[in-house]
């Protein structure tokens, strides 16, 4: 139910493959990644995923997103007070 990533691996694959691990059959799971300065080469795709997956986005990692980009979840760029929860994310 819950996958806490200690190092985030540098292959957005296998970043997938491990956060899959929490949401069997159905159901939904929560997965914690812990993210520094050395994660920033998965930082762009990582945000591509997380904008497609309609997941909150860190203030963080917003630089990362491609502005020219065409993202499912075009509400990314609307400033919104909302807060973020769905329960599926974590940071």
């Amino acid at each position: 139910m819950h996958v806490i990533n200690f190092d985030l691996p540098n292959d957005i694959d296998e970043y997938v493959h491990r956060i899959g691990r929490t949401a069997r059959a159905g159901n939904r799971g929560i997965a914690t990644s812990f993210y520094n300065d050395k994660h920033s080469i998965i930082a762009p795709k990582l945000t591509k995923l997380l904008i497609e997956c309609q997941q909150e986005v860190p203030d963080f990692l917003r630089g990362y997103a491609d502005p020219n980009a065409t993202y499912e979840n075009e509400d990314f760029y609307e400033e919104s007070t909302e807060e973020h929860t769905s329960g599926t994310g974590g940071w």
